[in-house]
């Protein structure tokens, strides 16, 4: 596996986005266009499903120089037994998005609960809940990524992507990722 230093990551990031510009752009018009037909809920899976092969995607082309098109999105071409995708990496990018999408929705609550009516009769209320519960959800997960954020990478690369060995690699740098996120 070739690694890439801290220094060279986000120049090869960089190169890695401007060649997938046209892959980028037909998820982004998928997106769109998913977005606006039928059952919200399928759209919310589907999209959500979409989102989660191009960031396994990416993570792989970032961390082993594998190129993708529109094409390889819901396939895995490196193992070359065409799996679709590497069901360890949803399920930990799951459990990573799940505690930080909980706390979003209780401070929602929270908000409607204690806002009084006066402001809960404003038009764009529900809006500015939103943007609250952002910011206790952004520091959670703020946190959840500085101590287990290689628990992504490693699933994506098939290495020891075991939540002890993160915290292990997370210690390590935690206040690092901390000042730098």
């Amino acid at each position: 596996m070739a690694r890439i230093g801290p220094e060279r990551i986000y120049l090869t990031a960089f190169r890695i986005y401007r060649a997938s510009f046209w892959f980028l752009l037909g998820v982004a018009v998928l997106f769109e266009v998913i977005g606006t037909l039928g059952n919200p809920y399928a759209n919310v899976v589907f999209m959500v499903f979409l989102y989660l092969a191009m960031v396994f995607h990416f993570h792989r082309a970032i961390l082993l120089g594998e190129t993708y098109g529109f094409k390889d999105l819901l396939r895995n071409p490196a193992s070359g037994q065409g799996e679709t995708l590497n069901w360890a990496f949803s399920f930990r990018f799951m459990a990573i998005c799940l505690i930080p999408a909980i706390v979003c929705i209780a401070t929602i609550y929270w908000v409607f609960q204690n806002a009084g009516d006066a402001m809960r009769a404003r038009e764009n209320f529900g809006y500015i809940a939103g943007v609250f519960a952002v910011i206790p959800a952004s520091l959670v997960f703020l946190l959840i990524a500085a101590m287990v954020g290689t628990l992504l990478p490693a699933s994506a690369v098939h290495a020891d992507a075991s939540l002890r060995r993160a915290f292990q690699r997370g210690r390590k740098t935690f206040w690092v990722h901390l000042i730098l996120f």
